[in-house]
């Protein structure tokens, strides 16, 4: 009994094996999986001159057909989309597979991802890839941009003898800026008055989309010997990215100095004259509306006008007015040449004038005049003044007191 059933035990193990021979079975390849990401899935600060995805499978692959899409993840919008047929796929019949972009992602903190049709690859048995229909599979996001910073400014920082003409101040950053909703404001360090606050994107400022941002203010300085200094907003520039300026907030940062008033000088007559008590200011009603007036400088020794200088402005024009008797002052005296002083100039047809301070009801009622045709309009009262403080040596605030 026993030696039959290990007889019918080989004879079943023989056409077992038999079997094998003339039947063997197939071995099922497995689909390809991806052994690795580049950028790699969650990476952050890729560099935004990334142009180039690639892919490594576990085995050789063949491209298929369908997308390989970048996208961006704050609203899903498409960068690009590229079919595995065209010549931006490289790789086909290895093991890695490279996306060329069109262009570098140029985007700066921003987050994207990658999806993959679930025809794109397959092994040489067919078995394809299952690809990525999700956001999260293949993610990463590029680096940060910096804040802009300065490089320099115009006029400089504690610049002095800056033109009372100037009428521009330049900003030089670091990198690329355009222009935001933010203020730049220029003050008087006095007071801290200010002269004119001006927004980023205003029109009197350009550069926007350039590293250099010039800002033109609305008239001159104007002012001689005065203290200034700039602010502005933190909201007033950014980087292509959109991160801003820290801005000024100080008044250290940028100051600067205006140049001190030119000296007086004469009339060109020969005479040497000593000004005792100055004349007040008197103006003449012409007959073209863009002249404002003239102010004349006598001499009671003779009648000729010594010196005349024009101020004109096409919208305004003083009004005649004779000064009343107790403003009179005693004009320009020729000194006798018993008393004249030792000549000090180096050309003699130079005349020499030396002028003393004018009394403070000449000052008082001379502002007064100036403060009641001039007090709303801040870009004549500041002509006004610069000729006053170069003639006279004072100049008017808008309430009409001298200073």
């Amino acid at each position: 009994m026993f030696v039959l059933t290990q007889r019918i035990q080989l004879l079943w193990l023989s056409c077992m094996g038999m079997a094998l021979l003339l039947f063997p079975l197939s071995v099922v390849a497995a689909a390809p999986i991806v052994s690795s990401l580049s950028p790699a899935d969650g990476a952050t600060g890729v560099s935004v001159a990334t142009a180039a995805l690639s892919l490594q499978f576990d085995q050789v692959v063949q491209g298929g057909a369908g997308n390989i899409t970048l996208k961006r993840s704050s609203d899903d919008s498409i960068i690009e989309a590229i079919a595995v047929t065209s010549a931006q796929v490289t790789g086909s019949g290895t093991d890695t597979i490279t996306i060329s972009l069109s262009a570098p992602i140029n985007e700066y903190n921003a987050s994207f991802y990658v999806q993959i049709a679930a025809t794109a690859f397959r092994n040489g048995a067919g078995e394809t890839y299952a690809g990525i229909a999700d956001t999260t599979t293949w993610n990463f996001s590029t680096a940060a941009l910096a804040a802009p910073a300065l490089s320099s400014l115009t006029p400089a920082d504690d610049a002095t003898g800056v033109g009372a003409a100037t009428t521009t101040l330049t900003i030089q950053f670091d990198k690329v800026v355009q222009g935001s909703a933010g203020n730049i404001t220029l003050k008087r360090s006095s007071n801290n008055s200010v002269v004119e606050s001006i927004a980023g994107n205003s029109g009197q400022v350009s550069g926007s989309g350039t590293d250099t941002i010039t800002v033109t203010l609305s008239s001159q300085l104007g002012e001689y010997a005065r203290d200034f200094y700039a602010q502005i907003d933190n909201t007033a520039f950014h980087n292509i990215a959109g991160v801003f300026f820290a801005g000024i907030a100080d008044t250290t940062t940028w100051n600067f100095t205006t140049e001190t008033a030119p000296s007086p000088t004469g009339g060109g007559s020969g005479r040497n004259y000593r000004v005792t008590v100055l004349r007040p200011l008197q103006t003449i009603l012409n007959s073209t509306a863009s002249d404002l007036g003239t102010v004349e400088l006598y001499s009671e020794a003779t009648p000729v006008l010594e010196e005349q200088e024009q101020i004109t402005e096409q919208e305004n024009m003083l009004a005649e007015e004779e000064p009343e008797p107790e403003e009179e002052a005693e004009e320009l005296v020729e000194v006798p040449e018993e008393q004249k002083e030792p000549e000090i100039l180096t050309e003699p047809e130079e005349p020499l004038i030396t002028v003393t301070e004018p009394p403070y009801r000449f000052k008082r009622r001379t502002c007064q005049r100036v403060a009641k045709r001039f007090s709303t309009n801040r870009i004549m009262l500041q002509r006004v003044n610069s000729r006053l403080d170069n003639r006279f040596g004072f100049t008017c605030t808008a309430n009409g007191l001298p200073r």
